[in-house]
């Protein structure tokens, strides 16, 4: 259900913004549905009323599942923005920080929650353990689907290039090989910039959990860990998918598109912050206008 705002609202409204407004969309809006979407899936995997019976990956099956597609997500709106202008690098750098953040307060986030929305007494010890543990896995599923999610994007925004009437990843309306060749360039430099950023950023906050007493788990423990990779990686292959029909353009009758299929009469084809995106010059040119 999580894709279901990002695939009809969010990243359609979002095309439409101009690149400051993009950057405050990306650092508000949509750390805010994933810090809500893995509260609530945390809670969901501790209080499930069969747990004693289902290993501790299966119960957070799906957390695993929605941190790739909101990490994949998070980077594709990110890929979106130019990467050769200082927006973009900013961008880059204070997600880095966020996500760091969003790390090292887990716990202290969690009880406050506990203590001042669900109105309830803090954790036993058992219960603490129980957190700590699917806290845990899901940490682990977090740093990896954001790894594999900075790469995927960037794969994705270079290769769909020859598609990007198909798919709007913010490529501009025409380019000639040279252009191409140096906004690759620049794709690659953010990529490496995000990994290594982010890559810090994870050894910081594994230094902070542990003395905040989250275990460090890994996908290759226990001894089931062929079936949890097979799952990984077929969930990543689904999910994929879904990211990429999110970016899709077609037509949606609530944001002007009309429901005659006109997909040039929707209000995403039109000029981004007083730039044409590359729907908006086809439409023009099948008009006849360009």
């Amino acid at each position: 259900m999580v894709c279901v705002p990002y695939a009809f609202a969010i990243v359609p409204f979002f095309r439409t913004f101009s690149d400051y407004h993009q950057v405050i969309i990306r650092l508000t809006l949509h750390p805010l549905m994933l810090m809500t979407a893995e509260v609530l899936l945390r809670e969901f995997a501790r209080y499930q009323p069969t747990r004693e019976q289902i290993p501790p990956f299966v119960r957070c099956f799906v957390i695993i599942a929605v941190d790739m597609f909101l990490q994949l997500i998070g980077r594709l709106l990110v890929a979106s923005q130019d990467p050769t202008n200082t927006l973009g690098t900013a961008s880059v750098l204070l997600i880095g920080i966020q996500e760091f953040v969003l790390r090292v307060s887990y716990v202290p986030k969690q009880r406050w929650i506990r203590k001042n929305i669900w109105r309830l007494p803090p954790f036993t010890a058992a219960e603490e353990a129980e957190y700590l543990g699917v806290l845990g896995i899901d940490n682990m599923s977090s740093m990896q689907s954001e790894l594999s999610a900075i790469l995927l994007a960037t794969i994705i925004k270079i290769k769909m290039f020859e598609h990007r009437v198909v798919w709007d990843f913010g490529y501009a309306p025409s380019e000639d090989s040279q252009e191409r060749s140096a906004r690759e360039a620049a794709e690659i430099r953010a990529m490496f910039l995000a990994l290594f950023v982010e890559s810090l950023g994870n050894v910081l906050a594994m230094a902070v959990q542990k003395r905040q007493g989250v275990p460090h788990i890994s996908s290759f423990a226990g001894n089931r860990y062929r079936e949890t990779l097979l799952f990984v990686m077929a969930a990543q292959v689904m999910l994929t998918g879904m990211c990429m029909y999110t970016f899709a353009n077609r037509n949606m009758g609530w944001l002007g598109c009309g429901y005659d299929g006109a997909l040039c009469e929707c209000a995403f084809v039109g000029s981004r912050g007083g730039k044409h995106t590359v729907l908006s010059a086809f439409c023009c040119t099948e008009r006849g206008l360009w």
